[in-house]
């Protein structure tokens, strides 16, 4: 009772913090739409990174992206570098929201370009599905963009309902 009791209050402070983040987020010029990988993704925000996890029990970065594309009939494997050699290249200044975004040399890390410089990832050991600024990341190795399609359902097993915390 006491873990479900501090369960429920991570993830009202974890929707609050998202709340705020949006907020900033579209100020900044972050436009979410509906049924679109970037609303998807952010129904992740606050589950544990969990190496090699690809459900709402925890995600790895890989594990996210192919989590969230899958809702939009794409079909990926669970790593980054896998996940690199698929799509259609993406210079940097023709990146949209829901590009995947990906790091280091050989690739080891991958997101979800969100816009507005902004991408959703889940980072590490200890760490969240999140938000990250691109520009703080020095290792980026490119983008590519995959063709999918809207969802038309609702997001599967979101943890948080993005549709009531988007201004």
């Amino acid at each position: 009772e006491l873990l479900d009791e501090r369960a429920e209050e991570r993830q009202a402070r974890e929707a609050e913090l998202l709340r705020e983040v949006l907020r900033g987020a579209d100020r900044a010029g972050i436009t979410v739409e509906p049924g679109s990988p970037v609303e998807t993704a952010l129904g992740y925000y606050g589950v544990p990174y969990l190496w090699g996890g690809e459900s709402v029990r925890g995600f790895d970065c890989s594990g996210l992206v192919l989590y969230v594309f899958k809702q939009h009939g794409v079909n990926l494997p669970h790593y980054s570098g896998s996940q690199f050699l698929l799509g259609t290249k993406v210079a940097p200044a023709d990146l949209q929201p829901g590009d995947a975004v990906f790091f280091g040399s050989p690739v080891y890390h991958v997101g979800i370009y969100v816009g507005a410089g902004y991408f959703i990832h889940a980072p590490r050991t200890g760490d969240f599905v999140k938000l990250s600024r691109l520009a703080e990341r020095k290792d980026y190795a490119g983008a590519r963009r995959y063709a999918w399609s809207y969802r038309t359902g609702r997001i599967e097993n979101a943890v948080v309902d993005p549709a009531t915390i988007i201004p």
